[in-house]
């Protein structure tokens, strides 16, 4: 015996697959949840990126003229006339670091909060599907 026809179905019922379809979101919403955690930290950010490369200063007597460069720690951020970098001190890579690191992770769970936003959203079309019926609008008074 096949499907039973949607026609037919009562609009209350649920089939296994309409039953699978309104299971899975649940676990997109409690990830969605635990999202917030992170949007609701206390404490500042900083928009930017802390990193270290190696730099030759430039100076004729300096062992890196000849060596290895020095390390040195850049803070770069965008403005409004374009990407900036700067060179941070100890104090200062001490102080931005850590609002910079809860920016970085700022940005990723908004970036997984549109994810699962789309998905939830394809779970729900897909449940509006599964539960819609198909009448034949033609033979409604039958």
């Amino acid at each position: 015996m096949g499907p039973p026809d949607r026609s037919t179905t009562d609009a209350g019922a649920c089939d296994g697959r309409t039953a699978q379809i309104q299971r899975d979101p649940r676990k997109l919403l409690d990830a969605y949840a635990g999202l917030a955690e992170v949007f609701f930290e206390r404490g500042a950010i900083v928009r930017g990126l802390v990193y270290e490369t190696q730099r030759r200063c430039g100076k004729a007597t300096c062992r890196c003229a000849t060596g290895a460069p020095h390390p040195q720690v850049i803070f770069s951020a965008r403005t409004e006339r374009g990407q900036k970098h700067r060179a941070l001190s100890r104090a200062a890579r001490e102080r931005i670091e850590p609002l910079a690191e809860r920016y970085r992770r700022f940005r990723a769970a908004r970036a997984e909060l549109g994810r699962l936003h789309r998905e939830i959203l394809a779970h729900v079309d897909a449940l509006e599907d599964a539960l819609a019926l198909d009448l034949d609008i033609d033979n409604l008074s039958d």
